[in-house]
């Protein structure tokens, strides 16, 4: 089951980040976006890191009572990603990065009960970094959609 909806950003990216680990419990979910990419070891990169960031909040209610509730929280979910050195490093780590989006995509569909939450894209490296990769998939966060 997924989070109620909460009003407070940081207690929603919170719980957010909280599901995702129980979601993706193969995958390392941070919400340290302040360490690069390289800094993390090939192991880590292999299982798949996940960074939860908060981007902001948009789309407040204006009715009296509501003033400035129910906004829409834009999370960014930065990945890395590594697959072995090999002849298919780019199909390997293409395959990985579209792996991760799915687990994503999975998670997003709930259930949450009063809590919407809608992925909104997913971008993927294209095989250009192979034999690392990376994904970036943007939420949208607010109340039951």
């Amino acid at each position: 089951m997924g989070p109620e909806y909460i009003d407070n950003m940081l207690q929603r990216k919170g719980a957010i980040q909280t599901s995702l680990t129980t979601a993706l419990n193969t995958r390392l979910v941070t919400g340290n976006l302040l360490k690069e990419a390289s800094d993390y070891t090939d192991d880590e990169r292999r299982q798949g890191v996940v960074q939860v960031i908060s981007a902001g909040e948009k789309d407040y209610k204006i009715s009296p009572g509501m003033i400035a509730k129910e906004g829409h929280h834009t999370i960014l979910l930065a990945c890395w990603l590594y697959v072995d050195d090999t002849p298919t490093k780019g199909e390997d780590i293409e395959a990985a990065e579209m792996t991760l989006i799915e687990e994503i995509k999975t998670w997003a569909r709930g259930p949450f009960t009063t809590m919407g939450v809608r992925v909104v894209s997913a971008e993927h490296s294209k095989q250009q970094q192979a034999p690392w990769g990376w994904a970036l998939v943007v939420l949208d966060v607010g109340p039951k959609l």
